[in-house]
C-alpha cells in the first residue's frame, strides 16, 4: 500500500481520538497496522489508543508488536511497561524499564520507573539503587527525590531520607506531597517541633494524614489538648482508622479521662475485635479504676492473642 494510504488512516484515527470517539479511532488505526504490518507507527497508536480506553491487555500485545518492530523505541517500552504494571505484571513491567535504563542510560525517566517498580516489588536496594542513579542524572528531579527519600526510611536510613526531602522542598518549594513526606520523616525521627512546623504549613487534610501528624507531633510535645483536638479532626475524615482512635484513647488515659479513653477503645475493638494495643489499653484502664476482675480478663484475653499469633491460629 502507499505511504498515502497509511498517512490517511493515521490521520483519520487521530481526529477520531481528538474528537474523543476512541472506538473510531481503534479502527483506523487497526486498518493502518493491518495495510502497513512493519510500521511500527500503527501497533504505537493502536495501543495508546487502546490504554485510553482503559484495555490494558490489547494494548500491552499492540505495544509489543510496536517493541518488536522498533526494539530501541524508548517511547514504546516506557508504554508497555506501565500498561504491563496496570495489569499487575511487575516482573514484566520492571524487566521492560531495566531494558529502558540500559538503552537510554543517561534519562533519569528509566531509572525512576525501575525503581518505583521495584519498590511495588518490595525490592527496597534494587529500588534505591534505581533512583539513587536517576536522581544523579536529575538532581532536583521531585519524584525521583522523593521515592528515593521514601526508601530511604524503608531501610532504616533516616537522616538521608530527610536530606532527600529537604534537598527535593527546596527545588520544588510549593510541592506539597514533598512537605508531607518531609514532615513524617522528621517525625520518625523524634523531631516532633520540626515536623509540626511543616505539618502546619500544609494547606488541606490529605485525606486526614495531615491532621493524625499534627496530633502525633503535639502529642509528643506534651500539647495534649491541640492533639486530641487534632486526632478528632483525622477521625472525622476516616472515621474507622483504629490508630487514631488508640491515640485519642493514649491522650485521655495521660490525662486522667478513663471514661473516655474507654470508650475509644471500645470502638477499636468493635471494628478490630483481637486488636492487641486496645485490648492493652483497656487492661490498663481497668487497673487504674481499681477493676481487679476486667484487668484480669484484659490479660487472659491478651494471652490468647498471643498464643494464637504463635501457633498461626
Amino acid at each position: 500500500m502507499s505511504q498515502l494510504e497509511f498517512a490517511r488512516l493515521v490521520q483519520h484515527g487521530n481526529a477520531a481520538s481528538q474528537a474523543g470517539d476512541l472506538d473510531g479511532a481503534i479502527a483506523f488505526y487497526r486498518e493502518a497496522r493491518r495495510l502497513s504490518p512493519d510500521n511500527p507507527s500503527g501497533p504505537m497508536l493502536l495501543g495508546a489508543a487502546l490504554a485510553l480506553k482503559g484495555d490494558a491487555r490489547a494494548a500491552v500485545e499492540a505495544y509489543r508488536e510496536a517493541s518488536r518492530l522498533q526494539p530501541a523505541s524508548a517511547k514504546v517500552r516506557h508504554a508497555l511497561g506501565e500498561q504491563l504494571a496496570k495489569l499487575g505484571d511487575l516482573q514484566g513491567a520492571a524487566a521492560q524499564y531495566q531494558e529502558l535504563a540500559k538503552r537510554a542510560p543517561e534519562s533519569p525517566l528509566g531509572w525512576f520507573l525501575l525503581g518505583e517498580v521495584r519498590l511495588r516489588l518490595e525490592q527496597a536496594d534494587a529500588a534505591h539503587e534505581a533512583l539513587a542513579q536517576a536522581v544523579a542524572l536529575a538532581p532536583d528531579f521531585a519524584p525521583a527525590l522523593n521515592l528515593l527519600g521514601l526508601v530511604l526510611g524503608m531501610l532504616g536510613r533516616g537522616d538521608e531520607a530527610i536530606a532527600a526531602f529537604e534537598r527535593s522542598l527546596a527545588a520544588h518549594p510549593a510541592d506539597a506531597a514533598t512537605r508531607l513526606n518531609l514532615a513524617n520523616a522528621l517525625l520518625a525521627a523524634d523531631r516532633p517541633e520540626d515536623a509540626l512546623s511543616h505539618y502546619e504549613r500544609l494547606a488541606g487534610d490529605h485525606g486526614g494524614i495531615v491532621p493524625f501528624g499534627r496530633g502525633s507531633a503535639l502529642a509528643a510535645l506534651g500539647r495534649d489538648m491541640e492533639a486530641i483536638a487534632a486526632f478528632e479532626r483525622a477521625l472525622s475524615l476516616r472515621p474507622g482508622w483504629s490508630e487514631a482512635r488508640q491515640n485519642l484513647a493514649w491522650l485521655h488515659g495521660r490525662n486522667g479521662h478513663l471514661q473516655e479513653s474507654e470508650r475509644e477503645l471500645d470502638a477499636v475493638l468493635r471494628d478490630h475485635p483481637n486488636d492487641f494495643m486496645a485490648h492493652l489499653g483497656r487492661g490498663i484502664a481497668a487497673a487504674e479504676r481499681n477493676d481487679a476482675a476486667a484487668a484480669t480478663q484484659e490479660a487472659r484475653t491478651l494471652l490468647s492473642i498471643l498464643e494464637d499469633a504463635t501457633t498461626g491460629a
